[in-house]
């Protein structure tokens, strides 16, 4: 169903030359649902919204292997996107994640967390790109903005 209306809100924009503000909301929505779609476990979608380079590379059965691993690791608590910017046809996105570490996630990863420690909060910039008329993610997977970027930790 996302992917029926990201499809619908696509053609209207694409028909109509979307101005830079509709852009960015097309933008928040592809980013909407990439988000919701790795929340709900819906491998498909969130590999389809990865770019072609990345999907050459990387087979379907290994990215969804790798992302059930990490969501049950690390299950995803909320997110906000706080900011989007657009130049053309590649755009920023800042978007925070928390995350709610379990047993398996907290000993990998002991050396980071304070031992109190219940949820971690990463904020890191993504980028987007047009492959094709369409906004596809160029970087970036939970691991990556947990580890790469500003943590704040929730007792």
């Amino acid at each position: 169903m996302r992917q029926l209306l990201y499809l619908m809100a696509f053609l209207t924009f694409a028909a109509c030359g979307a101005s830079a503000s509709e852009e960015k909301e097309l933008l928040r929505f592809v980013v909407t649902n990439y988000m919701e779609s790795e929340r709900a476990s819906d491998w498909n979608t969130v590999y389809s919204l990865r770019r072609k380079e990345f999907k050459d590379v990387v087979p379907f059965s290994s990215f969804e292997s790798h992302m059930k691993r990490e969501t049950a690791e690390f299950p995803l608590v909320r997110y906000e996107i706080e900011e989007i910017q657009t130049d053309g046809e590649s755009a920023s996105v800042v978007l925070s994640t928390t995350v709610e570490p379990n047993s398996v996630g907290f000993e990998k990863m002991l050396s980071k967390f304070p031992a109190a420690v219940k949820r971690v909060r990463s904020k890191a910039v993504l980028q987007w790109q047009k492959e094709e008329g369409s906004w596809v993610l160029v970087d970036g997977n939970r691991a990556f903005r947990a580890l790469e970027t500003r943590l704040t930790y929730e007792p």
